[in-house]
């Protein structure tokens, strides 16, 4: 077999294996903030809806008048009646999905029913592009090649500190192929690093502010290697076209929505910023695992800046490139384990186009080849255990277990605010976020208007009896019941 047909087999040899290893994580109906969000909007875009209402919510304009009526304010129920990774916005009546198109336009093209159990495939599909660059740059295979599978299936394996993103819908792992394409290109084609990493934008648009280290790369090339002036006007203008031509999903998304391309889909809440030590304490933790990864791919890049295989500008642009990751994401008053990882795939993508022209010594080559071998056997093994333990589950027989809240209208619970949408149709509030206040407006209103209420209690972090006090305080009538999601609270308007 030639090179090509080596990788081509080994490409779709481990598609397989990583396919039937994590689809299994995939076997329920969304539960939290992002695999609703992404999940939701999907069914929006398959369904043609992608800027109409996703939640419906026909007693909202009345509901939204009752608390204007009781001077409530607005920022004390703009979350509270919408599900989770949807809010209220603070200029209009109108109920958003927050997330970026990507992952759910990905995923529009799946059956509803398979949605979900296909996305570890739709995440290694997304390296595909790194496969072929990588296949066709020789034609002979050689055992930097080698090195290049064993890295990848480090990644794709079960123990995997990435595990976690391959075992939930979110906007990350479709974006690890995609940046560390711009990774590999870093160095020798900078205008395409920098169209890689405005693709991955469409799904997380603060990937976005990576690109100026980038920038200031390719006009330090072209004015060291005194490129005349013309030539250089010409290469901007292509770049400035291939960063559009990325973004222009992003920002056609954005304006249809929201009539502004400018504007964020994201709420105040989670675009505010403040100074505070404890954010970056929390980015540098010993215990993040995007932390220790930037530790060990910059031990190895400044290893093969010491093998010369790497520039010093090209060290000096990924040192900046995390640091001002890292920096901006201190800043930012929600914090999330994940917010660094972007710039470690571009430094990973560099990473794998210096070491593809390592020379290795003969006594490495042996142990390479088995090392290869184990590895790609333990993902297929872990992952025909893992295929075998689940049926095939589809929508339906997912969402069976939540038929204990399909009856009532309006669901009151936390996690599960997406998750009941999702499954059962009704609407998912979260009781968490509103006052006390806010709350108390909203169940008379649903009682006086003949909306049948329940909590689902298992999912509220408070005690059933604040609960019953608050709906005591309101004069709502209540039952106490079991079901399959533990005990609830059912409102006694007539159900």
């Amino acid at each position: 077999m030639n090179k090509h047909q080596i990788y081509l087999l080994s490409f779709f040899l481990i598609c397989l294996a990583f396919t039937l290893n994590f689809a299994s994580s995939h076997n329920k109906v969304p539960i939290g903030c992002d695999e609703y969000g992404y999940l939701y909007l999907s069914e929006a875009m398959s369904q043609g809806n992608t800027f109409k209402e996703h939640t419906e919510r026909p007693y909202l304009k009345p509901l939204l008048q009752a608390f204007d009526s009781n001077q409530i304010f607005r920022g004390a129920y703009s979350y509270m009646v919408a599900p989770l990774a949807y809010y209220l916005r603070d200029d209009s009546n109108e109920i958003i999905n927050m997330y970026h198109p990507g992952t759910s336009w990905l995923l529009h093209f799946i059956d509803l029913n398979y949605r979900k159990y296909t996305f570890p495939l739709i995440v290694i599909l997304m390296f595909a592009p790194l496969f072929y660059l990588i296949q066709k740059s020789k034609d002979k295979f050689n055992y930097s090649d080698i090195l290049f599978l064993i890295i990848l299936l480090l990644m794709f394996l079960p123990f995997s500190v990435l595990r976690t993103e391959f075992t939930r819908v979110n906007s990350l792992a479709p974006t690890f192929g995609l940046l560390l394409l711009a990774g590999y290109f870093l160095s020798r084609n900078q205008i395409l690093s920098i169209f890689f990493i405005g693709l991955s934008a469409n799904f997380r648009f603060g990937n976005v502010l990576l690109i100026w280290p980038i920038v200031a790369l390719f006009f330090y090339q072209y004015l060291s290697n005194k490129n005349n002036s013309k030539q250089l006007f010409y290469k901007i203008i292509i770049l400035g076209i291939s960063l559009l031509l990325a973004l222009s999903p992003y920002f056609f998304y954005v304006t249809q929505l929201l009539g502004n391309p400018l504007e964020s889909t994201y709420s105040s809440i989670d675009t505010k910023f403040e100074s505070s030590p404890i954010n970056l304490s929390f980015h540098l933790q010993l215990s993040s695992q995007w932390f220790w990864l930037h530790i060990a791919g910059l031990a190895l890049i400044l290893w093969l800046y010491t093998k010369k295989l790497v520039s010093v500008q090209t060290v000096t642009a990924l040192l900046t490139l995390i640091v001002f990751n890292y920096a901006f994401y201190s800043y930012k008053q929600v914090t999330m384990n994940y917010y660094p990882y972007a710039s470690f795939f571009i430094l990973f993508g560099t990473v794998l186009h210096a070491a593809k022209h390592l020379e290795l010594k003969v006594g490495y080559q042996k142990p390479l080849k088995y090392l290869f071998l184990g590895l790609f056997t333990a993902l297929a093994f872990a992952g025909a255990i893992e295929f075998s333990k689940h049926d095939t589950p589809t929508f339906q027989v997912a969402k069976e277990k939540y038929e204990a809240i399909k009856p009532y209208q309006i669901v009151w619970c936390d996690l599960l605010s997406g998750t009941t949408e999702y499954a059962c149709g009704n609407s998912g509030l979260m009781f968490n976020r509103g006052t006390a206040e806010a709350r108390k407006v909203a169940y008379q209103f649903f009682y006086e208007h003949n909306y049948s209420q329940v909590f689902v209690l298992n999912d509220l972090p408070i005690a059933p009896e604040a609960i019953a006090k608050e709906l005591n305080d309101a004069k709502i009538p209540y039952r106490v019941e079991q079901s399959s999601l533990g005990p609830l609270i059912v409102v006694t308007n007539g159900i």
